[in-house]
């Protein structure tokens, strides 16, 4: 029997939450059973389990490397594709894509950004920032959440590098004000004892 409830979404890229049920390992892959999937068309513009799923009962994937534990609940992008079965009947499924998930990106700024100054934070987020887009261009992004979209997200990391931005500029702005400043009333004195000038104005051929 086909999942025939899968078939609006034949070709198309979506999001899967799913349990863990079995999963057996056969060489360099592993084939795993999923159960009580629910299926969500992939989008970055609204929260990615946001919306009533498609309910499939049970999903099988061939997958490389490592799988979360049976009875573990997992996200994943994929296609849903048409595949052969032993039989020679044919069935609706889904692959697995790559994926970068974000919760994992925003976990790692949370947990570096901890006593840091606006520079290291800067520093930080323009990283993360960088990893968002990279993944953006290799492949999909995974965003398991029903209150947030992708887009937001990535807007608000944006918005806050702004911020970032402009308060170390500001900052910068200020230690240079005062270095400046420290520069000419030394100049001054020099100048009053006698003595060469080295002040920061000086040196950049500006009159003390």
């Amino acid at each position: 029997m086909a999942r025939d409830q899968l078939r609006p979404l034949e070709g198309q890229t979506v999001i899967v939450e799913a349990r863990v049920s079995s999963h057996c390992r056969r060489g360099d892959f592993i084939d795993v059973s999923f159960e009580n999937c629910l299926v969500w068309p992939y989008r970055t513009d609204r929260p990615q389990l946001e919306g009533d799923p498609i309910e499939v009962d049970h999903l099988w994937e061939i997958a490389p490397g490592t799988v979360p534990a049976v009875g573990a609940y997992t996200h994943a992008v994929g296609t849903v594709y048409w595949y052969c079965r032993k039989d020679g009947s044919l069935d609706l499924s889904i692959k697995r894509e790559k994926a970068a998930n974000l919760v994992n990106i925003l976990e790692f700024v949370r947990t570096q950004s901890v006593g840091v100054d606006d520079a290291e934070l800067l520093g930080l987020l323009r990283y993360s920032r960088r990893l968002v887009s990279e993944s953006a261009e290799e492949g999909r992004l995974l965003l398991a959440s029903n209150d947030v979209a992708i887009d937001e997200m990535v807007s608000i990391l944006d918005r806050r590098i702004r911020v970032l931005e402009r308060n170390v500029a500001a900052t910068v702005a200020a230690l240079t004000g005062d270095f400046h400043r420290h520069s000419l009333v030394n100049a001054r004195r020099a100048k009053h004892r006698g003595r060469p000038s080295h002040s920061f104005a000086a040196m950049c051929g500006r009159s003390a």
